[in-house]
């Protein structure tokens, strides 16, 4: 039987982008996420544990920014791991 993984407030209440803020997405992730929003989304959603994330917004701009990770490729494993060492590295 398998179980579905439901990711709610993946940006951890702001947490996240407070952690980026003024910096830009780096060069080697360009090629899949075109904002931090679609940074952190595609790598929930490149997971193939998680079923469904919901990011959650009142801004029709974050909106519009939200579904900007529903399109293009998703990060693969190793690009997920440089994701997490990036990020970790702040």
């Amino acid at each position: 039987m398998k179980s579905g993984v439901l990711t709610a407030v993946p940006f951890g209440r702001g947490r996240l982008f407070h952690a980026v803020r003024g910096r830009a997405v780096p060069d080697w992730a360009n090629e899949f996420a075109g904002s931090w929003a679609q940074f952190f989304l595609k790598y929930l959603l490149g997971d193939s544990r998680v079923t469904a994330v919901i990011p959650g917004t009142g801004d029709v701009k974050h909106l519009a920014d939200n579904l900007g990770a529903m399109r293009g490729r998703l990060p693969d494993a190793t690009e997920r791991a440089k994701m997490v060492a990036y990020i970790g590295s702040l």
